[in-house]
């Protein structure tokens, strides 16, 4: 974690070396107090932000890295930070990859105002997905390709008699139906 101590004030007396006094509010100058209430806000909208992030991406992402500033009333207070996501396409599994970049995609965007690199991450995740998408009509199609091939060389012939009997069923099936309701009619 990087910590960046920005107090402006003198050493104190009686303190050890490298640590910081607490100080009250009351203490601060209006000035102080201003600043203080930034990186309270700050800090607040950074912790939700990565918290949410971490919560949406669940198991594609890593424990939240901030970064601190001391304020001046001694305390740390978030200033930056991000959630590690992992983006990488699922191997040899193109559904998998589409669920992945689905939940890498909203992590994301988790925040009311993602930044450039969450934007970025975003879109990468969607053309990961849109890849594999393809890949997945891609491999669909063979498959189709190869059963009309096996239709058509006869080596289906039990399948498609079974789909004709089916087909043949269903209109007897509906003319039945139709004819009861004529017969109810009469």
């Amino acid at each position: 974690m990087d910590e960046r101590d920005s107090t402006d004030r003198p050493d104190v007396d009686g303190v050890e070396e490298g640590a910081v006094e607490r100080v009250s509010q009351d203490r601060l100058t209006p000035q102080e107090q201003a600043q203080l209430r930034e990186l309270q806000a700050r800090d607040q909208e950074i912790r939700q932000r990565e918290l949410a992030r971490q919560v949406v991406g669940g198991q594609y992402t890593g424990q939240p890295n901030l970064s601190f500033e001391r304020g001046p009333d001694g305390q740390r207070y978030a200033v930056s930070g991000d959630v590690p996501i992992d983006s990488a396409p699922v191997p040899d599994d193109a559904q998998a990859t589409i669920e992945k970049m689905r939940v890498v995609r909203v992590a994301a965007l988790a925040s009311a105002n993602p930044s450039p690199e969450d934007v970025r991450l975003a879109l990468s995740a969607m053309q990961a997905m849109q890849e594999a998408q393809a890949q997945v009509r891609a491999e669909r199609q063979q498959e189709l390709s190869q059963s009309l091939e096996q239709a058509s060389s006869g080596a289906t012939e039990r399948p498609l008699a079974v789909f004709r009997e089916v087909a043949r069923e269903g209109e007897l099936s509906s003319a039945t139906a139709s004819g009861s309701r004529l017969d109810a009619r009469a």
